[in-house]
């Protein structure tokens, strides 16, 4: 803890000397979360932005750990903007739409996995995701489809293996 110290000592008087450089925020962020200040933290990160506000590491470090707070509302708000900076961003989207499957927002989860899996077509859980969504919403043969990619990326994927048994179960009856 000392040398987090230390360190966070020399985030604070880089931040007091040259206010307008942004990695000296964010860093003092990461260290700020270490010592679980996670407030402070926040703030670190918000500064951060306002310095640059497409710097993606600050938007995604302030996304975590609005999430590691609990505050899933403010976290989705973040990866949102993170995907607006960089549609491309296939972290982002993937941890938006763990979130927003959590509070049962289906539909629009769905859609962050699907754009997830169209970015990176390896994403082995993006296309898991997209068929657990496509299983509970009861369209059986797109769930099949997205768990036979995730098992063609990830053979020993058993739950990709015992889902699909389930919906192929579901198209049988």
């Amino acid at each position: 803890e000392g040398r987090l110290n230390d360190a966070l000592a020399a985030y604070r008087k880089a931040t007091e000397v040259r206010p307008d450089i942004v990695r000296p925020w964010c860093n003092k962020g990461i260290i700020l979360e270490r010592l679980l200040d996670l407030e402070t933290a926040a703030e670190s990160y918000r500064q951060a932005i306002n310095v640059q506000p497409d710097y993606l590491p600050a938007h995604f470090n302030l996304a975590v750990l609005y999430k590691r707070m609990g505050d899933n509302a403010q976290a989705i708000a973040e990866f949102a903007e993170i995907v607006t900076i960089d549609p491309q961003h296939t972290e982002a989207r993937y941890q938006m739409g763990v979130l927003l499957q959590q509070m049962r927002a289906y539909p629009v989860a769905l859609q962050h996995f699907q754009a997830l899996v169209e970015i990176d077509p390896t994403h082995v859980e993006g296309h898991f995701k997209v068929g657990m969504l496509h299983h509970r919403a009861g369209n059986f043969e797109l769930a099949i489809a997205a768990y036979q990619r995730a098992l063609s990326l990830d053979p020993n994927h058993e739950t990709a293996r015992h889902n699909m048994a389930v919906a192929w179960a579901e198209v049988e009856k």
